[in-house]
This record gives C-alpha cells, sequence and structure tokens, in this order.
C-alpha cells in the first residue's frame, strides 16, 4: 500500500499536466475589441453618397483566402473615384487601387501586434469625410490560418455598427470605442 500511494500521485500529477497543456483550437480572441480601430483603405470626401460597381467578378479560390482576381469601382455620379484591382488569378496578398489615375500596390493584410492574427480585405475599408467610422469594406479574421469571424461594415452609411459572423451566428456590433 506504500508503494501504491505515490505511484497514484505520480499517475494524477502527471495526467493533470497533460490536460492543462493541451492547446485548444478555440482560444482564439474573438472579442469585439479586436475588430475596433481598423485604417481605411480608400478615404472618400463628401457624404458617402457613392457607388461600387463590380466590373469584372470577384474570383475567390477554395484553397486561397484572397480574393485572387476581379475589379471594383467606386462612382460618384459621373466621377470615377477609384478603382481596385485584385489582379490576375494569382493567390496572393497583393491588390491595386487607383485614385485619381495614380495606381499603388497595397497589401490585402491587415498586420497588428498578434502574430497568430491576420485580417484580410475581401472589399476595401472605406471611410467618409465626417463619419468617425469606417463605413463599408468587409474584411476577414484568421487565427493560425484558421478562418474565425468576417466583419461586414455595411453600405456606406455613416454609423457605428457593423455585422459580425462566425462559424455558427452573426451579430450587430458597436464599433464604438469605449
Amino acid at each position: 500500500m506504500k508503494k501504491f500511494l505515490p505511484i497514484l500521485s505520480m499517475i494524477v500529477l502527471s495526467l493533470m499536466i497533460m490536460l492543462s497543456s493541451c492547446k485548444k483550437d478555440d482560444s482564439a480572441d474573438k472579442s469585439d475589441d479586436m475588430f475596433k480601430g481598423l485604417s481605411p483603405d480608400l478615404e472618400f470626401l463628401g457624404d458617402g453618397d457613392y457607388e461600387k460597381i463590380i466590373t469584372k467578378p470577384l474570383v475567390k479560390l477554395e484553397d486561397c483566402k484572397y480574393i485572387v482576381e476581379g475589379t471594383i469601382e467606386f462612382h460618384k455620379g459621373d466621377k470615377l473615384l477609384a478603382i481596385i484591382d485584385y489582379g490576375n488569378g494569382n493567390c496572393d496578398n497583393h491588390a491595386t487601387k487607383t485614385i485619381d489615375g495614380i495606381t499603388s500596390e497595397f497589401n490585402l493584410d491587415k498586420t497588428d501586434d498578434k502574430p497568430d492574427y491576420k485580417k484580410v480585405i475581401i472589399e476595401p475599408l472605406i471611410k467618409i469625410e465626417g463619419c468617425n467610422y469606417i463605413v463599408a469594406g468587409v474584411i476577414e479574421f484568421y487565427y493560425q490560418d484558421k478562418w474565425i469571424a468576417t466583419l461586414d461594415f455595411g453600405d456606406g452609411t455613416c454609423d457605428e455598427w457593423a455585422t459580425k459572423k462566425w462559424d455558427g451566428g452573426s451579430e450587430v456590433i458597436s464599433l464604438a470605442k469605449n
């Protein structure tokens, strides 16, 4: 009996260590705070009365988290404000934006201080003059390359609301900083 108690204690202690050290897939931070404070990809002057036209269909491959091809134009009346071009079908994190005839490349990944997390731009994040919030755009969030949520900023209306979607649900959240 004297030998049984120490052996049992070691087994219980080993099990406790093994069970507590397992890393779970659902450990990703899904709080609303990670969705606040994002910077826009496009800023438009005026009241936000613009039209988004997909001029070449957006293509997203099943094995790639980025849109790999397609073009979106943004118009205000007869004026072309911007063009977003997602490329020629290659799975990469690059797109171009053309504003006032000047084309520049930008990354579809948004980075922050959490290396396990990636933010992927699906539709450009848009901010308008006189509004404190991003008013349109879609961004996907990944934790260790696994999709955890999508945030849709809406239709261009200046408000603090966005729709957060994840596997198994969705909710409207406030983007206001507390």
